[in-house]
């Protein structure tokens, strides 16, 4: 009688699975898709979970509950967290590429080496978070708060980034080559000068930088020239 098989593409060639291998692959699938379920039907009791090197990829978690959970090295791709309790989770490693966390809130969470390229970040409060080397590219952060944060060699390329609040985060190496921060709130020059940006940054008006020459700059804060008003002569 003739073993079932499946072809499985190789690099070169299509390679045959034996009918071993095949339940062994039907098998993990299983588990993947039960644990997938599980957290969906657990999502309010998550605090403190360990889910890590999971695929919950595209999973709806909005709300979910998953202060002090591990997710590090997970796949949350495309996975809604909107409005969800974040507080201390930590994300190490993890991928959440075009996710949505709006109004999820994340402070002293940990964000290192964290995908969130093309992810909704709106309003997400991060303040006092650890996201060192994060991907924000294309991310949206309109208004998201970063306060206190550790942004160390983040990436912010293409990110949309009015409304948020960068009061005394760290941004020692962080990719502002060409990003829009005109609309960006409570930026030093310090903060400015710690981090990696060329002439196509746009600064906040309250910002002003002097090239000296090619990656050598100075920022300061604009001192506005008040205006005098005329004295009105008075009448005898």
């Amino acid at each position: 009688m003739a073993e079932d098989s499946r072809t499985r593409k190789g690099d070169s060639h299509d390679v045959e699975l034996s009918e071993e291998e095949l339940r062994e692959v039907q098998r993990l699938e299983a588990k993947a898709q039960a644990e997938k379920q599980k957290v969906l039907d657990t999502k309010d009791k998550l605090f403190g979970a360990v889910l890590t090197d999971l695929d919950l990829a595209g999973l709806n978690l909005q709300d979910a509950n998953m202060a002090k959970a591990n997710l590090s090295n997970s796949n949350l791709s495309q996975t809604n967290l909107s409005n969800a309790n974040l507080i201390e989770t930590d994300f190490t490693g993890a991928d959440l590429s075009n996710a949505d966390l709006h109004d999820a809130y994340s402070p002293d969470a940990q964000w290192v080496a964290v995908n969130l390229s093309g992810a909704d970040l709106r309003w997400v409060d991060f303040s006092w978070a650890v996201l060192s080397e994060a991907n924000f590219t294309d991310a949206n952060l309109l208004d998201a708060d970063l306060t206190e944060a550790t942004l160390v060699a983040s990436n912010f390329t293409k990110a949309k980034l009015s409304g948020v609040n960068f009061e005394n985060a760290n941004l020692m190496d962080a990719r502002l080559s060409g990003t829009d921060l005109t609309e960006a709130l409570n930026l030093s020059p310090a903060q400015i000068e710690s981090a990696e940006l060329d002439r196509a940054t746009q600064l906040p008006p309250y910002l002003e930088i002097n090239w000296k020459g090619k990656g050598d700059f100075e920022v300061s804060k604009k001192i506005e020239k008040k205006s005098k008003r005329k004295k009105e002569k008075k009448k005898s």
